[in-house]
């Protein structure tokens, strides 16, 4: 899954591949088609009186064709209402789904035809939404009014809350700061070794993540708790489904 930093100022075409400057970030998406086939983006839409010109409608339009020519199949929303890029996307015969903070707008998201709906809890990092709920609530509370699927986001990360999310009622998890400090993550070794050695429970942290005080400053989520080593994002994922299977057969859930 790759997520576009900012609007794409240009594209080109060169040594065969399509390169898409985001900012100060290139993604070169033939070559991440290549190694591992078909692939998402996450687009993050931002209301035009925010973005300026360079982050109208139309510009958001311009990204999603790139990103379907060249084979993506999944296209993630969020921030902002994005029924019309939806339409786009499923006008190609790819699916959409919708990232968003409350179970408000995620309902927003499902009629306005979102195959799938990511809630993050309050737990997570990046933008807080003043009404925002935690992973908890957010899942018990969604499952009850949302029928698409529900991917649960925000402090998960390791077995114990991938099982807990799937018991709330979420169809799957979105795993976010707990994979940036995998050996693949594109990530800083300034921001990997924030994450290994961040105490969660330390008051200065603690505040930044529920005080509403993230702001534009990165920092992990609560799941950097659960992070003590930089693996592969292979063994990361290996350790999650090893470990589910030994707690689910502790409390005596067999299956083939």
């Amino acid at each position: 899954m790759i997520r576009t930093l900012a609007i794409p100022k240009n594209e080109e075409v060169k040594e065969g591949k399509i390169w898409i400057y985001c900012g100060s970030s290139i993604i070169i998406i033939s070559v991440i088609s290549t190694i591992y086939g078909i692939f998402g983006v996450i687009d993050d839409v931002i209301p035009t009186y925010r973005g300026g010109r360079s982050q109208s409608e139309e510009s958001y339009f311009d990204f999603v064709d790139i990103a379907l020519e060249a084979g993506v199949k999944v296209i993630t929303t969020s921030a902002y209402k994005a029924a019309q890029i939806g339409k786009k996307v499923h006008d190609a015969g790819c699916v959409w789904f919708h990232k968003s903070a409350t179970v408000k707008h995620a309902i927003s998201a499902e009629r306005a035809g979102a195959d799938a709906v990511t809630i993050v809890g309050l737990e997570g990092t990046g933008f807080k939404n003043p009404n925002q709920n935690t992973t908890l609530i957010n899942m018990t509370m969604a499952r009850k009014l949302i029928k698409v699927p529900l991917i649960a986001a925000g402090g998960i990360g390791d077995a114990r809350g991938f099982l807990a999310a799937l018991a709330m009622g979420a169809d799957a998890v979105c795993f976010g700061s707990a994979i940036m400090a995998t050996k693949e993550s594109p990530a800083s070794e300034t921001w990997k070794n924030q994450v290994l050695h961040q105490d969660i429970f330390d008051e200065k942290f603690y505040k930044r993540i529920y005080h509403l005080e993230l702001r534009d400053s990165p920092i992990g989520s609560m799941a950097v708790g659960h992070v003590n080593e930089e693996t592969s994002i292979k063994e990361f994922i290996e350790n999650i489904a090893t470990n589910a299977e030994k707690i689910l057969r502790s409390w005596g859930i067999t299956g083939n």
